[in-house]
């Protein structure tokens, strides 16, 4: 009876250990500047608009788009420029969001710093996931409230009116 239980035991934790690594998504995985995006293959980005680049006064910014597949893992990285290479981005504690089923709308909203924000979402199948989905976009956030822009626009074009 004791043998069972330990059987069983380690048989559990065996398999909760196996199954944590099975979505562990790119964990030390380190991207550099270099890094070029790929195809589609696991998400279809729906905003940004991707090799375009956006332009906002916004502190914030969603990201969103549509799972192709069942069971991906998708991650967000922020380019630091002084180490040139990628950082994973923590939105409400967690880095990586696993998302079982395909069709389903995936949105995050990420927190931008002023100038230039180039974002990576990289979505795979998992750690083992030897080619994953990159797609690349840059966001430029200028330190202008909106506020001051539009009166700044209205009164330029005011002002050439004369």
């Amino acid at each position: 009876m004791v043998k069972k239980i330990c059987f069983m035991l380690v048989f559990v934790i065996i398999f909760t250990l196996c199954s944590f690594s099975a979505f562990a998504g790119s964990e030390g995985t380190v991207f550099d500047s270099d890094t070029k995006a790929t195809k589609e293959k696991y998400f279809n980005i729906t905003k940004p608009e991707e090799g375009k680049t956006v332009f906002t006064y916004s502190k914030s910014y969603t990201i969103s788009g549509v799972t192709k597949v069942d069971n991906i893992v998708i991650e967000l990285y922020r380019l630091n420029e002084e180490k040139k290479q990628y950082e994973k981005v923590t939105i409400e504690e967690k880095s990586s969001w696993l998302i079982e089923d395909s069709g389903i709308n995936f949105a995050k909203e990420i927190d931008l710093k002023e100038g230039k924000n180039i974002i990576m979402l990289v979505a795979s199948k998992g750690s083992d996931d030897k080619e994953p989905q990159r797609s690349i976009f840059e966001i430029k956030r200028d330190k202008q409230k909106w506020m001051d822009a539009i009166k700044n626009t209205l009164m330029d074009f005011f002002s050439d009116k004369k």
